[in-house]
Formats: C-alpha cells, structure tokens, sequence
C-alpha cells in the first residue's frame, strides 16, 4: 500500500501545481495557471523615441513551443527591421510562464487595439497619452487582435509596490533569456538616447539593423 500512498500524494502535488491561483498577484483579479496556460502567445515590448510607444520598439515573443523571437521594429514599418530565434528549455519556459503570469489580466478584450489595458495595483491611467514604459500582451491566436493587455506605467506616472514589483518581475524574465544582439544594441541606444537629437532615429536604425 506504500507505492499507492506515494502515487496518491504524488498526484495531489501535480494537481496542486497545475491547477493553482498564481501567487502575489500584481493585477486584479483571480488566473489561474494550468498544464493548458502555455498556449499563450506572450509579448514583452518597450520603446524610445518618438511619440506615444515609442518610434523604435524591441519585442520579445515567447510562443507555446517554447520558441523565443527577439525583433527590432519602427512604429511606421509592419516588418521587423532585424530578428533573432531562439528555443528554451521547457522547464525555463514554463518557470518564466508562470511568473509572467501574475500581470495576466483577467479581463480579455476583443479588441487590443482600443480597449484600455490592465495596470498594476495602484496605478491609473492619467489620460491618453499616458503611455507605458512596457506592454505584455498574452494572445490565444496572433492571428487575431484578441487577448490581454498589461501596461507597465513610467515611474513618475505610477510608483506603487505592485509596479516596482511588475518591473522586477519583467526584468527578471528578459534577463533570463538567451543573450541577444538586438537586445544589446536596442538597450545601448536607449540609453544613449537624446530627445533632442533628431539624427539619433537614423543613427539607431543603422545600428540596429545591421
């Protein structure tokens, strides 16, 4: 009777993990995460320069198979400028999966394009043009503009514990990915990025791109 209590408790466990609310949640709202959870397409992006998202925008895109897509593109081109594949462990993709998921939103829109997204606990949108500082988008066919949208706010639009947590939280994801060229090259042209030096568009571009 020992094996049967071993596989009885063994059962319980796998239940317990792959039907369980996801812990310190940092949106509203109950998700949980389940064998089925990664079937999700999940996008983590952010952007400089220009107006609103931002004119150059990095996207890292994280699909069921556990194959990871890193792309460089401008807000005024469809096709990613530059682009890199890489495939993750299954272990590393369900880990980064189930943390993610705590900035799931539990609303789900029909329309991404215009509905307002989910922020953290604490935060409110203060107005149109508040944009984030990055988006997660979590979609079931990328065919489709359906799904859940999370916005991380700038600092000095939302500073609240649920926030700071949130940019925690996506700073320990990207940085658990392979080490990307166009992860590198986009975060030093951040960085190095002057507002008011127009030319600093193309300069970044060629950088990039190459």
């Amino acid at each position: 009777m020992r094996w049967f209590a071993s596989l009885f408790a063994l059962m319980v466990l796998v239940s317990c993990e792959s039907d369980a609310p996801v812990s310190e949640r940092l949106v509203s709202g109950e998700v949980y995460f389940s064998q089925g959870s990664g079937q999700e397409l999940i996008l983590i992006s952010r952007g400089f320069g220009g107006e609103g998202l931002g004119a150059h925008r990095l996207t890292y895109e994280l699909a069921p198979d556990n194959k990871l897509k890193v792309s460089y593109s401008l807000a005024s081109v469809e096709q990613p400028i530059a682009e890199e594949a890489f495939e993750l462990s299954s272990e590393l993709a369900h880990q980064i999966r189930r943390e993610v998921w705590r900035l799931r939103p539990e609303k789900f829109s029909a329309d991404l394009l215009n509905d307002w997204p989910t922020l953290p606990l604490g935060c409110e949108r203060r107005g149109l043009h508040d944009y984030p500082e990055i988006w997660v988008i979590f979609l079931p066919d990328e065919s489709k503009p359906e799904g859940r949208t999370f916005d991380l706010p700038r600092t000095e639009s939302c500073s609240s514990s649920a926030a700071e947590q949130s940019r925690l939280l996506i700073e320990g994801a990207v940085a658990s990915f392979p080490n990307s060229m166009i992860a590198n090259e986009f975060n030093k042209a951040m960085s190095a990025y002057d507002p008011y030096n127009y030319s600093q568009d193309s300069q970044a571009i060629q950088s990039l791109a190459n």
